[in-house]
């Protein structure tokens, strides 16, 4: 009688990892790990600043084309305030705070041998401006006093034609001080304390599509043109060398005198 030869089976034993095994790979894991993390945290941050730097470039255009095309006068409001807690802590940092506001009609709403005095006078005292969408809320940006000055070829470079600016004509520096202040709420008094925002930085644009800061001698001149110098915020506070910090990263927004055309400047 023939057998069935039934094939053998063969039993392969199950080799697991070893105790030692599991934590060196978790070790290198996490050893990659941390070294990731900054790099993509970098990454965030400059694409959240680019981001920030993109939206304020589109809110300065979009006042314009709403001056032009409406036939009104625009004003767009900056404010920022890095508040110190008590007892000598680190800045803390705040946002950078937008308002655009638009005249009812194509009046100026001061006159402009006396613009202080005359705009006191009139703000407030009539509902002659609206907000020009919501008040926005920039995190993470702070405005720069100075990035340092053009050099003469490069993207930020005299070359590319980013231009000189005074310092009564660059948004972060303490000098500029608008005598066209804006209000948070809108039309409410002209005083810090009673409101919840001072915008005393104002850009305007006219129905030409002019951009001008207003000052008691400005007249109704074209001075010069205007910048707004961003640097991203890192860490726990804004920073404190911001010529040195622009070498990193930073951006220049500038605004051409005549025509209120927005340009940005990266390095």
């Amino acid at each position: 009688m023939k057998t069935c030869a039934y094939p053998r089976r063969q039993r392969f034993g199950r080799k697991a990892f070893s105790l030692l095994e599991l934590l060196l790979v978790a070790g290198l894991s996490l050893a990659l790990l941390g070294l990731a993390l900054p790099a993509v945290g970098a990454i965030q941050s400059a694409n959240q600043f680019s981001s920030v730097v993109e939206r304020l470039a589109e809110t300065l255009a979009l006042a314009r084309t709403a001056a032009v095309t409406q036939r009104r006068y625009v004003y767009v409001g900056f404010f920022q305030k890095h508040d110190a807690p008590a007892q000598g802590g680190p800045i803390v940092p705040a946002p950078l705070w937008v308002l655009t506001a638009q005249s009812e009609d194509a009046a100026r709403g001061y006159d402009t041998a006396r613009p202080s005095e005359s705009w006191r006078r009139s703000y407030g005292t009539t509902l002659w401006l609206r907000p020009l969408g919501r008040l926005q809320s920039f995190e993470r940006v702070h405005l720069a006093s100075t990035l340092g000055v053009p050099p003469e070829t490069g993207p930020m470079g005299k070359t590319a034609g980013r231009q000189d600016v005074g310092r009564f004509y660059r948004l972060g520096h303490e000098a500029c001080r608008s005598v066209t202040p804006l209000t948070q709420p809108l039309n409410t008094p002209l005083d810090p304390r009673q409101c919840d925002f001072f915008f005393e930085k104002v850009i305007q644009f006219d129905p030409q599509g002019t951009a001008r800061i207003q000052y008691e001698s400005n007249g109704d001149e074209i001075k010069q043109c205007v910048e707004i110098g961003l640097l991203p915020i890192r860490g726990a506070q804004p920073p404190g060398d911001e010529v040195l910090a622009a070498q990193a990263n930073c951006a220049a927004i500038q605004l051409h005198p005549l025509t209120g055309a927005v340009r940005v400047y990266r390095p």
